[in-house]
């Protein structure tokens, strides 16, 4: 009977010396692109780390950030209040009749024979004036300065009372109605 053997040690094979080198070079080749390998996989996890704790710290300032921008809400709120406010003042200012430039005007027609007794504004924006006026000459100039500013600060002008007082004392009541600014 045959005997059957089971080799557990393989023949050696023997390689010529180029394929010895041709080997060698591949196992250096092998080595160097390992080495790369290796080496852009921890450039890709450092890169991974950093990207992500930059990402972190971006999250942590976008947060607080936002906080900031919640807490001034109030006090963006007053502001636009104060700025309608504001807008809203500019608005009547614009329209607002000039009644000091107006008054001195009237105060510059007074004199010694010329006395503004009384002055008042109505609800309809009609100035109510009296003027006590000394005779009928001085009557005549003063009506004559204010009929030659009739078209620039007055729309109209109404005698609404004469009354003739003492002699030569003259009490007119005129109502003047403004121009107002646009």
């Amino acid at each position: 009977m045959v005997t059957r053997e089971i080799n557990l040690i393989h023949e050696r094979k023997f390689f010529t010396a180029s394929e010895e080198q041709f080997i060698h070079k591949i196992k250096k080749i092998t080595v160097f692109v390992l080495g790369i390998f290796i080496f852009i996989i921890a450039l890709t996890f450092g890169g991974s780390y950093y990207v992500n704790t930059t990402l972190a710290k971006l999250d942590q300032n976008i947060a607080s950030e936002k906080e900031q921008i919640q807490s001034k809400v109030k006090d963006e709120n007053r502001y636009l209040l104060v700025k309608q406010k504001a807008g809203a003042l500019s608005q009547i200012f614009k329209a607002q009749f000039p009644y000091p430039d107006f008054f001195d005007f009237l105060k510059s027609l007074t004199g010694p024979d010329v006395k503004m007794t009384s002055i008042s504004l109505n609800t309809a924006g009609e100035i109510i004036l009296s003027v006590q006026i000394k005779n009928t000459e001085v009557l005549d100039t003063y009506i004559e300065s204010i009929l030659a500013e009739s078209g620039k600060r007055f729309q109209q002008i109404d005698l609404l009372s004469i009354d003739f007082k003492d002699g030569n004392n003259i009490i007119i009541q005129l109502g003047l109605n403004s121009q107002t600014k646009s």
